[in-house]
């Protein structure tokens, strides 16, 4: 199975830059790691935006929001059990 880590980064983010990490175990032994990186440019919040997360963030903190996004995964690899495998 799979187990990620997302980076939040601050600003803009560009083409190729290290979003996160991915690690895939097998019986509990890394077999591989990778960086994620970011497959588009995407531009930081103007001043107007950066204001609205700001008062979105203040807000949601008196009725229990944590006002952060959610990451989004549009992959993910399908368990394969095998039974013949060696351990």
């Amino acid at each position: 199975m799979p187990w990620y880590a997302y980076y939040f980064p601050k600003g803009s983010v560009h083409a190729g830059d290290v979003v996160g990490t991915i690690t895939y175990k097998q019986r509990n032994k890394v077999i591989a790691s990778a960086n994620m990186v970011a497959a588009q440019d995407l531009p930081g919040p103007n001043i107007f935006e950066m204001i609205a997360i700001w008062w979105n963030r203040l807000i949601g903190g008196f009725v229990g929001d944590d006002g952060i996004a959610e990451p989004k995964l549009y992959n993910q690899m399908p368990v394969i059990n095998d039974k013949n495998a060696q351990s």
